[in-house]
């Protein structure tokens, strides 16, 4: 079963709900939990938190397009959200973490492009920084039609929060999960030992009517599941554990997958114990 949440936390990007808002009021239906909207305004440093009162009002009708489409398609959740003014994005999500008592963030690269290899991204920041669990969406494509999503498996919290994750996408819609992990073709018989159990483990947190496992051999991690990807709506995993100045140098599954993936690709970052 999923561990319980109470509150979800997505920003507004557009007056139309985006996959990042789609994928929030999913993992709100798993969970059980609420949703929190917020429409994020940046104003330079050294300038007062404030926007024109004209600007506020067309920000308000945005936040309020925005929850009568997701209270209509989904009156079952409970939604609210208001307008936030802030200096740094980062610190507006942060903050807003607390003084709301949310458990998981959403947010979706596509919105926060200012990737580059070393310096972290807003995404990366927020992620790091955030008292509650992240997830973030990365890659092509929406989550308009889930049908089946791919897991690969990895030891470690991150890993297990992909897991979290796909089993309230399963108890909110109907799909199906195969959970994977890849061992090289010159695995010891404890590397595979761990590897089934690991796998086993998190079989045991989803229906097993509508998830299976699959332990593959292949010696490039990335590759095999980029290609593999390709048969399903979605891939959800956990971000690597690797320090900043390692992914630099050498890169990192994740990282690797996000990038050429064809689907979507939804990265965890467990930041709660």
């Amino acid at each position: 079963m999923s561990r319980t949440k109470s509150r979800v936390l997505v920003p507004i990007t557009s007056s139309s709900p985006d996959r990042a808002e789609k994928l929030a009021l999913a993992l709100c239906e798993g969970y059980g939990a609420d949703l929190y909207l917020i429409n994020p305004h940046t104003v330079p440093d050294q300038t007062p938190l404030t926007i024109p009162e004209e600007r506020m009002e067309q920000e308000r009708e945005v936040s309020g397009e925005v929850l009568s489409i997701l209270l209509e398609d989904k009156p079952d959740v409970d939604v609210s959200g208001g307008v936030r003014v802030s200096h740094k994005l980062e610190s507006l999500v942060i903050n807003a973490t607390s003084e709301h008592n949310v458990d998981l963030i959403v947010l979706d690269t596509d919105t926060f492009s200012d990737e580059s290899r070393l310096r972290r991204s807003k995404v990366r920041r927020i992620a790091r920084k955030a008292t509650c669990d992240v997830v973030v969406i990365s890659g092509p494509g929406t989550v308009d039609d889930l049908r089946t999503l791919l897991v690969p498996i990895a030891d470690g919290p991150h890993s297990g929060l992909a897991i979290e994750t796909a089993s309230a996408l399963l108890s909110a819609r109907d799909v199906w999960i195969d959970a994977l992990h890849i061992v090289s073709p010159s695995a010891s018989e404890e590397d595979i030992e761990l590897a089934e159990t690991l796998l086993q483990d998190a079989l045991d947190r989803f229906d097993r009517d509508r998830a299976d496992d699959w332990l593959l051999e292949a010696e490039d991690v990335a590759e095999t599941i980029i290609e593999e990807s390709k048969q399903y709506s979605l891939t959800i995993m956990g971000t690597p554990d690797r320090n900043r100045l390692k992914r630099f140098f050498f890169g990192s599954t994740t990282d690797s997958v996000v990038a050429d993936s064809t689907v979507p690709v939804i990265v965890t970052w467990r930041n709660q114990s």
